[in-house]
């Protein structure tokens, strides 16, 4: 890629017959198409340096996050958090980054849930799960394009709002 934007740079300056004139167009869509796929390769949350599937087994965990996103409410409630810790323990919760997708049956306490709400569970984190059917929607790869490759069944009672209002302010 170094080496790409190194050619473009000097190609840029460079006088060319007109026989050669679409090197120059050549060089930079390779260019771009490296940088764009460096930005994708980078911008998974799998491939971050932190994640919290690479450093704390799966099993029942606390974890700290934030809403990322409105709460839907189907069958049951759908609340996408960023987690922010995680851990076997309160007493030892690791800073971590990732995203969970949280699926908590409906109860007063969870409908109050807001966007940028700080939250607390105790859950057991799972690989969001692919169709069975071949021919039904794939909501694994739906997920996955938003980013969100862990999900969690969470029972109302081990869910805790921390603190209100952590989201971005243009958002509200």
């Amino acid at each position: 890629l170094v080496v790409i934007g190194g050619i473009l740079f000097w190609a840029a300056f460079q006088q060319y017959d007109y026989r050669q004139r679409h090197l120059f167009g050549v060089f930079y869509s390779l260019f771009l198409v490296g940088v764009g796929y460096c930005y994708v390769l980078w911008h998974n949350e799998l491939n971050q340096p932190g994640h919290f599937s690479r450093d704390l087994p799966l099993s029942t965990q606390c974890i700290i996050g934030v809403v990322r996103d409105a709460p839907s409410k189907g069958g049951r409630f759908k609340i996408p958090i960023c987690v922010e810790r995680a851990g076997q323990d309160l007493d030892a919760l690791q800073p971590v980054k990732g995203n969970l997708l949280l699926f908590v049956e409906g109860s007063p306490k969870v409908e109050q849930i807001r966007y940028g709400d700080r939250i607390s569970i105790r859950a057991a984190i799972c690989p969001t799960e692919s169709p069975r059917n071949p021919n039904a929607f794939n909501y694994q790869r739906y997920l996955h394009f938003k980013n969100i490759h862990y999900q969690a069944f969470v029972q109302p009672d081990s869910l805790t709002v921390l603190s209100p209002g952590h989201g971005s302010a243009i958002c509200r």
